[in-house]
């Protein structure tokens, strides 16, 4: 009996022994660490094939008759998240004007030739005439002083760095009123803009003006691609209609080459008089006041973050001015 409890005890501690070693054994197994790699496959590099596919369908999208949705983006920025690069947008836009584009960062220099070949989307130099006839009358000097040098900055930028072509914005006096010396300066003005352009536009670059669309000559207007109202002012329906009235009826613009320009952090107010988000009502009423050529979304990075998607109001409008077919 003495010898069977010895061999029971022996047997216990080998066991016991050989336990021990397995669970040691395991827990080494568990914290040996293991290099992960996080590298980011881009989506032309998990399927290259599908990915063609989908950029080609873009681009023939973008090559047939269809309403534009065009935007403003504050470039140049790097540090808040994804919003603030050019590849985050919807594919689908037609043209992105940039706010910054004197000084493009290196993420934009890296996305514009991605947006332009993949998916034919227009990036155009945002040109502030405004500005700069404002800071000629404040400094005395000749607007001939500020302009010209400013124009050759763009021009510079427009070529150096592959751009599209150009908005021109001007909110100011367009030089048909009755007083003969501001009209000969804003004359002078718009002159130098045109020489300016108008062989960029000859020579396949595009041109949008954000302005009364009486500020251009009737002789001059080819020179521009799309002519921009800003209508975030308006209040309802009808102020929106009256503005593309004008624009169409008596300054005489095609009704395809007119955008209205919407904020998606401003309110107007609908049919029904209740408060609704610019963008979206805006994008209906493109059809429902004209049928003109599309929507320009101003401040476009606001429509960044929402819950569930990217660009939510954006991505709505394209979506409510050209609908997918049905599969």
């Amino acid at each position: 009996m003495k010898n069977k409890n010895l061999i029971f005890s022996f047997l216990t501690v080998v066991t016991l022994t050989i336990g021990a070693g397995c669970l040691w054994t395991s827990c080494d197994d568990w914290t040996e660490t293991e290099q992960v790699d996080y590298g980011v496959t881009t989506p032309d590099g998990q399927n290259p094939e599908l990915y063609a596919r989908y950029t080609q369908a873009v681009r023939n999208y973008k090559s047939r008759k269809h309403y534009a949705v065009c935007v403003r983006f504050d470039n140049g920025h790097s540090g808040d998240g994804e919003k603030d690069f050019l590849r985050s947008m919807p594919d689908s836009i037609d043209a992105v004007i940039l706010e910054n584009a004197v000084t493009l960062n290196s993420a934009d220099l890296e996305d514009i030739p991605v947006l332009q070949t993949n998916f034919a989307t227009k990036i155009l130099f945002s040109f502030n005439l405004t500005s700069i006839k404002e800071n000629a009358e404040s400094s005395g000097q000749e607007i001939k002083t500020l302009l010209t040098p400013a124009l050759e900055q763009m021009v510079s930028a427009i070529n150096d760095n592959g751009l599209d072509g150009a908005s021109i914005s001007y909110t100011g006096d367009i030089g048909l009123g009755n007083n003969a010396a501001v009209n000969a300066s804003i004359a002078e003005m718009r002159q130098l803009l045109l020489d300016k352009i108008t062989p960029l536009a000859k020579n396949g670059k595009i041109f949008f003006l954000e302005s009364n669309p009486l500020f251009i000559p009737e002789a001059n207007r080819d020179v521009f691609t799309r002519y921009v109202l800003n209508t975030t002012s308006s209040k309802n329906a009808s102020q929106l209609h009256l503005l593309i009235n004008e624009a169409i009826y008596y300054a005489g613009i095609p009704s395809d080459k007119l955008l209205i320009t919407g904020d998606p952090e401003l309110m107007t107010t609908d049919n029904n008089d209740g408060l609704v988000s610019q963008v979206p009502f805006f994008a209906i009423q493109v059809i429902d006041c004209g049928p003109i050529g599309g929507l320009m979304i101003q401040n476009v990075a606001a429509d960044y973050s929402h819950a569930n998607i990217t660009y939510k109001e954006t991505r709505g409008a394209i979506q409510t001015l050209n609908p997918s077919p049905l599969k």
